[in-house]
């Protein structure tokens, strides 16, 4: 069942387009990491990010802003799904990684933009 919410969630990540608003962006993001925190099989990952998710959707929202990277954000998730469903926990940890940095990346440099333009 698991997996199956990963593959769920994948595949709605792929039929995203510039139409999609970013509020179904959001839901489709959290789904997403929801699926993964699912599959671990540790119920302790989900309570300890409970009270984390109003600030992830915040800078979900300040990543998924960006029309450019909405794709980019769903090839990033599919290739740490591929390696989590392959069993390479490695592989998957630097996919996440990688992903997790790029996020961030993006989420202060939008920030520092809407600082100049509000100073």
């Amino acid at each position: 069942a698991a997996c199956a919410r990963l593959e769920a969630a994948l595949a709605a990540g792929r039929r995203i387009d510039r139409n999609t608003t970013l509020a179904e962006l959001i839901v489709l993001d959290v789904d997403f990491h929801r699926a993964i925190y699912q599959l671990a099989g540790n119920p302790v990952i989900e309570e300890t990010m409970a009270p984390q998710w109003p600030h992830m959707r915040r800078s979900m929202a300040t990543v998924l802003a960006e029309l450019d990277y909405r794709g980019s954000a769903w090839a990033e998730h599919a290739d740490i799904a591929k390696h989590i469903l392959a069993g390479d926990a490695n592989a998957a940890e630097r996919a996440a990684l990688a992903h997790a940095q790029t996020a961030g990346r993006m989420t202060e440099e939008r920030l520092r933009a809407t600082e100049e333009v509000a100073a």
